[in-house]
């Protein structure tokens, strides 16, 4: 090998040893955000007013419509604007609810907690997109899905949403989520506003920015 061939040599090899070693770096940037975001969602997850060990029996994810439940989701028709019924039956009050709302165009993450011993109500409303175009929203509308505790005075309550999209529900066998209802995930609409409402009159409306993505949590135990 001549001493050109040598130096060719060596740079090829300093070149690989540094795309390698880029690999390995970009390999780990990305394990570690992974990490971090695994990390801030169980930290979210922490409620101050739950056991820091407890998993929220009902989930709602964004993305484009997702519910997880501790068990299984019954289904039924409706009347009126919102026509899809998914009942968790003796679900009994929502006595707490918690907002997580995370945009990953800026990387803010934030959560926002409710509570009442009365009821909390969740409202939410869906932008359509439309031939490439994310249609606006003309407010004030009848939400997209309304979730209430409803049942008879004295009697174990429901968890009841009704929704204008039809979800396709299945079982889970995870030991904390039996029921799962999503839509079909076609990317034909997302969360605009999300409000809650609590009993004594608290509560808060959020409307989403650009990338932002939910996940709301729901709770029947404030202990």
């Amino acid at each position: 090998m001549n001493s050109r061939e040598q130096t060719h040599f060596d740079l090829d090899k300093s070149t690989g040893r540094n795309e390698l070693s880029k690999s390995i770096a970009g390999i780990s940037f990305f394990a570690l955000i992974a990490y971090g975001v695994v990390k801030t969602v169980q930290y979210l997850l922490r409620a101050d007013d739950v056991p820091e060990d407890s998993i929220p029996p009902i989930i709602i994810k964004s993305g484009s419509f997702i519910i997880e439940s501790d068990k299984q989701l019954s289904e039924s028709g409706g009347t009126g604007g919102n026509p899809y019924v998914y009942k968790r039956i003796g679900f009994n009050e929502i006595k707490g609810v918690r907002v997580f709302i995370n945009n990953e165009v800026n990387g803010s993450a934030n959560s926002y907690p409710y509570d009442d011993p009365q009821w909390v109500d969740v409202d939410i409303w869906f932008q359509d997109y439309v031939n490439g175009v994310w249609q606006p929203v003309t407010l004030p509308i009848n939400p997209d899905v309304t979730i209430r505790s409803e049942g008879n005075p004295g009697a174990d309550k429901d968890f009841v949403l009704r929704t204008k999209k039809k979800l396709e529900t299945k079982e889970k066998s995870h030991p904390k989520r039996k029921g799962k209802g999503r839509d079909k995930d076609n990317g034909d609409f997302r969360f605009a506003r999300v409000r809650v409402s609590e009993k004594d009159g608290g509560g808060d409306t959020f409307d989403a920015d650009d990338g932002c993505h939910y996940m709301i949590a729901f709770y029947n135990s404030l202990d």
